[in-house]
């Protein structure tokens, strides 16, 4: 199971981000992404809980407040 330190997760937030993205799926170059709120992630001690049956297509993301998964470094 993913598990992100709390304070990196808390300096996310403080930049302005509000939800991390994590591909399950792609298709043809297309991406699919599972979404976790940050908070939803803190509140569960940093462990990732995202359902990955649950994709949403990169178009429908707003990248402004998301962060991609493999761009969190603790």
């Amino acid at each position: 199971m993913m598990s992100w330190n709390i304070e990196t997760l808390k300096a996310l937030k403080n930049r302005g981000l509000h939800q991390i993205a994590a591909v399950t799926k792609r298709v043809k170059g297309y991406s699919y992404y599972n979404v976790q709120q940050i908070s939803d992630v803190i509140a569960n001690d940093g462990k990732w809980i995202g359902n990955p049956a649950m994709r949403i297509s990169e178009k429908s993301i707003d990248w402004t407040i998301t962060i991609r998964k493999g761009d969190i470094h603790d």
